[in-house]
């Protein structure tokens, strides 16, 4: 199965990105240039909800980078049960 690859902006840090939709187009899986962010995988439901707040949206830039050092990524999604935004660090082993 292919994915088609996309580019835009960074929805974290508006630098230069590409991002390929995953879970049956319910999320996005981002690859960021900028050495300050890095990769993460982010639901429709979290974007919408991140939208506006930049406060967040830079911490989740700085956990993404720091992950990618450790060749992980970062998962934002919103809970099932609790509704409320949560986010992991995923291993790529």
């Amino acid at each position: 199965m292919s994915h088609n690859v996309f580019e835009e902006q960074c929805f974290l840090c508006g630098s230069k990105a590409t991002y390929v939709e995953t879970n049956s187009q319910n999320c996005r899986y981002y690859r960021c240039e900028s050495p300050a962010c890095g990769d993460y995988e982010i639901s429709r439901g979290a974007m919408e909800r991140l939208k506006e707040n930049g406060v967040w949206k830079a911490d989740i830039s700085s956990r993404a980078c720091e992950a990618r050092k450790q060749n992980k990524f970062i998962r934002v999604i919103i809970d099932s049960h609790s509704q409320q935004l949560t986010d992991s660090v995923i291993s790529r082993d």
